[in-house]
């Protein structure tokens, strides 16, 4: 039999580079699959030939129907907005006392039916990527989709250190019995996630979920980590948040790039995550048939949020929740970081008006989390 820890790394093949991937995926091919790769390894080990196949593909539902409204509200808004835009300022005139009372209401309150929407829409979702970039980045540094092409060369340079790592640790993992899933989330969001059996239990078992923190991806994650839970009879589920690494929207009209633009217009960052969470849960409860009292949350971080926030939103959900190294509330902690982070003095005049400009922006956003 091959011991696990014993496998030489020697054998894996050189990792590629975000900008030879990005023009291998513009050839048309495909790069190898790292999981493959690493399971190839264990070609010889007898465990995993006995192992029952588990689903490696799921669809999961909407929460509730107050989720599905609101994916579906924003970019009804936007259409409205463009359409009126449009209508008022280029079709049309001034309204005429011959004309419908409706349309003259619609026409003489053009603030109030078109404009407070557009810039309510624009300034909310201006202000939400801002602070995604500090607040949540590991969708914005460890991304592998289509907007790599229009990051700058010295981004690309900055991030490619952590991108051939991911790449060579992948192959780590899946020889470590690493299944890899493609879970698919109500808004169209495919997550990439792994799947680790735990010794001498099935499928329904103890089963963990983890949910990252803020700059954390599962490649960066040590084989050891599912190795403390397999051995200890759990089994064990950690996953990307979208837009890290292979989670991404799908393509939307055969184009990958439109598909992930509107997806991030339709689901916030926050939303996103929280949504990614629910996708995981399901499937583990759903597909595997874990009971609510095997099912336990490890959130990280942001993820410990994360994860409090899903099991507030779904008080059905009788799981077990462990936040590691979590906050109290995120809007404390942007506010307190808020002058450190651009290196201003927190007790200067400037300091204290970006602790101001951080806790009107986490109101205007939505990006509050409390755990």
């Amino acid at each position: 039999d091959v011991e696990l820890g014993e496998i030489d790394s020697s054998s894996w093949s050189s990792p590629m580079s975000p900008s030879q991937l990005a023009a291998q995926r513009s050839a048309g091919s495909h790069p190898r699959d790292p999981e493959d790769e690493g399971r190839s390894l264990l070609s010889s080990c007898e465990d995993l030939s006995s192992t029952p196949p588990i689903p490696r593909v799921f669809s999961a539902s909407w929460p509730s129907l107050k989720h599905r409204i609101l994916h579906y509200l924003r970019p009804a808004i936007d259409v409205w907005v463009f359409v009126w835009i449009i209508i008022t300022c280029v079709l049309t005139g001034e309204a005429s006392p011959s004309d419908s009372s409706l349309w003259r209401t619609l026409r003489n309150n053009t603030l109030l039916f078109v404009w407070l929407p557009f810039w309510y829409r624009f300034c909310s979702g201006f202000v939400h990527f801002l602070l995604s970039l500090a607040i949540f980045p590991g969708p914005v540094i460890y991304h592998e989709g289509p907007l790599l092409q229009f990051y700058p060369k010295w981004v690309v340079d900055m991030i490619q250190e952590s991108y051939l790592m991911r790449q060579k640790n992948r192959p780590r993992l899946a020889a470590a019995g690493g299944i890899t899933l493609q879970l698919v989330a109500p808004d169209g969001c495919v997550i990439d996630a792994l799947y680790f059996r735990g010794a001498g239990v099935g499928h329904s078992g103890p089963t963990v979920i983890r949910l990252n923190g803020n700059a954390e991806a599962i490649e960066l994650q040590d084989d050891v980590l599912p190795r403390i839970y397999t051995n200890s009879g759990i089994n064990f589920i950690m996953f990307n948040y979208r837009g890290v690494g292979r989670s991404k929207f799908l393509p939307v009209f055969n184009s990958e790039l439109f598909g992930h633009l509107l997806g991030l217009n339709r689901t916030p960052t926050k939303e996103g995550a929280v949504l990614d969470a629910w996708t995981v849960v399901e499937y583990a409860l759903k597909e595997l048939q874990v009971p609510c009292s095997k099912l336990v949350l490890v959130g990280h971080s942001i993820g410990g949020a994360i994860a409090t926030e899903l099991c507030a939103s779904h008080p059905h959900l009788k799981v077990s929740l462990c936040n590691s190294r979590s906050f109290s509330t995120l809007s404390s902690v942007v506010i307190l970081l808020a002058p450190s982070f651009l290196g201003v003095p927190a007790a200067s005049r400037k300091g204290r008006a970006l602790r101001v400009l951080a806790r009107v922006g986490m109101v205007v956003s939505g990006w509050e989390l409390n755990s």
